[in-house]
């Protein structure tokens, strides 16, 4: 049997086989941004909202939806949420090291970035700046405020 799962980013750190992603699609809520260049998933992904999601992806398919927040390794702060998505998608039983994460961005967005850390720098005259961006969220400019919308 075929798998739809539903998930929320950020994290999906499921098995990266041929064989596995064949059978997989992945119904998404709160946002594509994140799977937009994911060179892997991108083609796998659908926002619950696309036409015919039901009738074309989840009819014929079991469909899984990870609760990594109900592990016991996970609130009992023996593993990272990332470890217990892991555990939820991969049926595993324990917790096990993951590669570090990756993020792909699209050239508009390293661009963007790129853009904005040169104005922190020259409005504040530091050599470093921090940034903070949520995993899956567009930032917005208006009128020089920069936010992330919904949040």
């Amino acid at each position: 049997m075929e798998e739809l799962v539903e998930l929320s980013p950020p994290s999906l750190p499921l098995k990266n086989t041929q064989k596995h992603m064949m059978i997989l699609s992945l119904c998404v809520r709160g946002g594509m941004n994140f799977y937009k260049s994911h060179p892997v998933l991108h083609k796998y992904a659908y926002d619950n909202w696309h036409k015919d999601l039901f009738e074309d992806k989840i009819k014929e398919r079991d469909c899984v939806t990870p609760e990594p927040y109900r592990r016991w390794h996970y609130y009992n702060q023996k593993c990272s949420i990332a470890q217990a998505f892991d555990m939820e998608i991969n049926g595993i039983d324990e917790p096990r090291d993951l590669p570090k994460p990756t993020i792909k961005l699209a050239k508009h967005e390293g661009i963007q970035g790129l853009q904005l850390v040169d104005e922190a720098i020259k409005v504040t005259g530091k050599e470093k700046v921090i940034v903070v961006q949520p995993f899956g969220r567009g930032v917005m400019d208006e009128g020089g405020y920069i936010f992330v919308p919904n949040i």
